[in-house]
């Protein structure tokens, strides 16, 4: 009987750490930065187990969640709503560490990747490590049109138009409505001399409604600009 639960007990194995579980994702180490990049910029705290006032500090906010009732599902959202209003307000070290400390909760969530590769993004790190975490973000079976949107904005910006095609195309079939992505692909269309496909996509731009919660006036502003260039490049 001694002998049975010695073997029970040693056939329970402890629940993995934060660091085990980010590096059997299998991150490369570049994606974190580099040597000179300060903790607070790393994403997912750099797959290491931090100590210190930060991580106390961390895990008392967690609790202090998790004592609210909060599934782990429950908490990941929380965490990465925390993290979207933080990068709201431009303060990136708060946003990237509620979007770390989500993933330990929610790491199906592209929205945890999606918050990091924006964060990357506006960090000025190089294009290679906010493409990965946009990656990452695309290729995870939960999130929201937003995280194509953004991807597709990222490559449009580094001048990737045929690989940020099919991102913005995506972000349509989920959000058919999604102005921005619409503004991303006609400026892809024109840049290319994609005059027709771009004449197309403008009058969808002029059909379409402001995002919610977005501002109106600004919005029309941005529609009048996309029947200029629309204008200008010979559309009817």
């Amino acid at each position: 009987m001694l002998m049975t639960a010695a073997s029970a007990a040693s056939a329970q194995t402890a629940a993995p750490t934060y660091a085990e579980k980010c590096e059997a994702a299998g991150h490369p180490d570049w994606a974190f930065g580099g040597e000179d990049t300060p903790l607070q910029y790393r994403p997912l705290f750099g797959c290491s187990e931090r100590s210190g006032p930060r991580r106390d500090a961390d895990r008392q906010f967690v609790e202090e969640l998790k004592a609210k009732g909060f599934s782990d599902a429950r908490l990941g959202d929380e965490l990465i709503g925390m993290g979207w209003k933080w990068l709201g307000a431009g303060q990136l070290p708060a946003a990237l560490n509620r979007f770390n400390l989500a993933f330990e909760y929610a790491p199906e969530n592209g929205e945890v990747y999606q918050g990091i590769a924006i964060v990357m993004a506006n960090a000025g790190m190089p294009p290679r490590v906010a493409g990965y975490w946009f990656r990452q973000a695309v290729e995870a079976p939960e999130g929201r049109s937003g995280r194509f949107a953004d991807y597709g904005q990222f490559l449009t910006m580094q001048g990737d138009y045929d690989a940020a095609r099919p991102q913005l195309q995506k972000a349509l079939e989920k959000e058919p409505g999604h102005a921005w992505a619409m503004m991303h692909l006609a400026h892809g269309y024109f840049e290319q001399g994609k005059v027709e496909a771009g004449c197309d996509m403008v009058e969808r731009i002029a059909a379409a409604a402001p995002p919610p919660g977005g501002d109106a006036a600004r919005f029309r502003e941005l529609v009048g600009h996309w029947r200029g260039r629309a204008a200008k490049a010979g559309c009817e």
